[in-house]
C-alpha cells in the first residue's frame, strides 16, 4: 500500500473539489443542494493525484473535476461558482442496452483515457460508467474547455459509445 501511496504522489496532480461524503446511492432532491451547498461553502478545490480521485469516486463521493472559486457578486444565494481551469474530463457513459463492455472500452481508448469508474446507477439502468480524461495543461478558458469536451464527446459518439450530452457543466 505505501508504493501505491508513493506511486501517487508522482502521478500529476489536479485541482478538484471532493464532498467529504461518501454515498451509497445516488445522492437526490435535498441531498443534491446540500452538496452543492457544501461546495460553495468549501469554496475552492485542491489538488490531488488521479489515484486519490479514483479512491473518492470509489467510496461515492461527488467531485467537481476542476479549480473554481465562488462569485459573490451573484444573485444566487451562497453566491455563483467560477470556473478557474480543468485539467480533468469526465464524460458520462450512459448505455441502457448493455451494448458496450467496460472493461473493452477503456482497452480500446488505452492511449486516451486514464481510466472509468462506475455510477450509482450501473447495473440498475445498464452500463453506466463515467471515463477520466487527463488533459496535458489545465484549460482556463472555460468556452474553450466547453468546445474541446464537446469535440471529444462527438469522437465517442463516433465509436458508437453513448455519451451522455445532457450533463450541466458541458453545456452552461
Amino acid at each position: 500500500m505505501n508504493q501505491l501511496l508513493e506511486t501517487a504522489w508522482q502521478q500529476p496532480q489536479h485541482y478538484v473539489a471532493i464532498h467529504n461524503k461518501n454515498f451509497r446511492k445516488q445522492p437526490q432532491n435535498n441531498d443534491m443542494g446540500f452538496i452543492t451547498n457544501d461546495f460553495k461553502r468549501i469554496g475552492h478545490a485542491e489538488r490531488k493525484s488521479i489515484f486519490e480521485i479514483f479512491k473518492a469516486a470509489s467510496r461515492g463521493q461527488c467531485i467537481i473535476p476542476a479549480n473554481y472559486e465562488m462569485d459573490f457578486n451573484s444573485p444566487i444565494k451562497l453566491g455563483s461558482f467560477r470556473f478557474i481551469s480543468s485539467s480533468l474530463i469526465l464524460v458520462d457513459i450512459d448505455d441502457d442496452t448493455e451494448k458496450t463492455n467496460p472493461t473493452e472500452v477503456l482497452a480500446q481508448l488505452k492511449d486516451k483515457c486514464t481510466g472509468l469508474f462506475y455510477t450509482f446507477s450501473h447495473g440498475i439502468k445498464g452500463n453506466r460508467y463515467r471515463l477520466v480524461f487527463q488533459l496535458d495543461r489545465p484549460l482556463t478558458d472555460k468556452d474553450l474547455y466547453k468546445r474541446v469536451v464537446l469535440l471529444l464527446l462527438d469522437d465517442l459518439s463516433k465509436l458508437g459509445l453513448p455519451v451522455d450530452r445532457n450533463v450541466s457543466s458541458y453545456r452552461n
